[in-house]
């Protein structure tokens, strides 16, 4: 959608947005729960702003939606067709995202948001962008084959943690200190 929605951008002479992740579940959002419900309306499921902010976007936004059509292309033509619509298309957010849905009866809900994300907004684009491109590395190889460093062995006894019984009547020592079956005394105290 962020193709075509550039390409008639470039029609009317105004530069491409780029696609803003929190914008794209925002559109997706509102696309599904049109779909769900069949309620075709901007102000449905908190509104453009509300759902915009939901997923961390804090800047304004635009929206255009659309019901019936069956291709992208009819989905733009009718934006276009309005003068509303095509007033946001070609408006100077730089930043957009879509989302699509299918009703049970095959009935498609188009979802364009268009944004003005504020300098925390493309700080938090720029590390989402970030840890996605770092998931999609594979792991770097190692050269090396890694070894059990040279620590001397020390003079002092190896101790190793015991598993304690957990405490019961039968073997609390009778009179005896209840904290004692919690640890010893240098053990810290439980919170």
């Amino acid at each position: 959608m962020l193709d075509r929605n550039n390409q008639w951008r470039a029609s009317a002479g105004m530069v491409p947005q780029r696609l803003h992740p929190a914008l794209t579940r925002a559109a997706q959002d509102h696309a599904n729960y049109m779909a769900r419900t069949g309620s075709f309306s901007h102000h449905s499921n908190g509104g453009p702003l509300s759902r915009a902010s939901r997923y961390g976007f804090q800047g304004l936004v635009r929206e255009n939606i659309a019901m019936g059509q069956v291709t992208i292309s009819e989905a733009f033509q009718s934006w276009r067709n309005s003068g509303g619509h095509w007033a946001n298309i070609c408006c100077d957010a730089p930043a957009a995202g879509f989302g699509y849905a299918i009703d049970s009866a095959g009935n498609g809900y188009w979802v364009g948001v268009y944004g003005y994300p504020t300098s925390l907004d493309d700080q938090r684009e720029q590390a989402e962008l970030a840890a996605e491109k770092a998931a999609e590395q594979p792991p770097a190889k190692s050269e090396t084959t890694p070894t059990k460093p040279n620590v001397p062995e020390s003079d002092a006894p190896k101790t190793e943690a015991a598993e304690q019984p957990a405490a019961t009547k039968e073997n609390m020592p009778l009179g005896g200190d209840q904290d004692s079956a919690k640890g010893d005394a240098n053990s810290p105290p439980a919170n």
